[in-house]
């Protein structure tokens, strides 16, 4: 990529985002139930997804179209966004009874995490807690998606036994 492409994938961006900032911000809000704090991480979000797929906007397209498609990014990142933010804990906790946990790194399950599991398993558990996902960590693992999910449940018993005693659940 030439400098020349950069600039001009970058003045794309810039006015895209002036164009369709408000409408980015409305979808935002009106999906997040005006939840101040969690709409202002989604723009950020929805501005760097924009930023790295700006190369398939659809510049000579109507404006009709343009707006759409930014409108389905937009509900696209929102949406996978509160997915990995429903699963952060139900993939790991799987049917355990609750553990106090904090997303700073601090409770009884982290204190279990850092006692009795190798450094990739904690970094497997934290990142689970953290929301992402499955296929998320099977990419960053280089591994499929069920081989994932049988470390994750391999993990699950582990710490079932550290926190409990026993590999089965209570």
């Amino acid at each position: 990529m030439t400098t020349d492409d950069k600039n001009r994938g970058r003045d794309l961006y810039l006015a895209v985002l002036e164009k369709y900032k408000d409408t980015i911000r409305g979808i935002c809000f009106k999906y997040l139930h005006n939840d101040n704090v969690l709409c202002r991480e989604m723009i950020q979000d929805v501005n760097v997804a924009l930023l790295s797929r700006i190369d398939s906007f659809p510049r000579t397209a109507s404006e009709h179209v343009q707006k759409r498609w930014v409108v389905s990014l937009t509900k696209q990142v929102i949406a996978n966004s509160l997915r990995r933010r429903r699963t952060t804990f139900s993939d790991l906790n799987g049917g355990l009874p609750d553990i106090s946990v904090t997303m700073d790194g601090t409770g009884e399950i982290y204190e279990v995490i850092r006692t009795s599991l190798t450094l990739e398993e904690q970094w497997l558990a934290h990142n689970l807690i953290s929301g992402y996902s499955v296929n998320e960590l099977a990419d960053a693992f280089g591994i499929t998606p069920s081989a994932m999910r049988k470390r994750i449940d391999v993990l699950r018993k582990k710490l079932s036994k550290a926190l409990y005693g026993t590999s089965d659940n209570p």
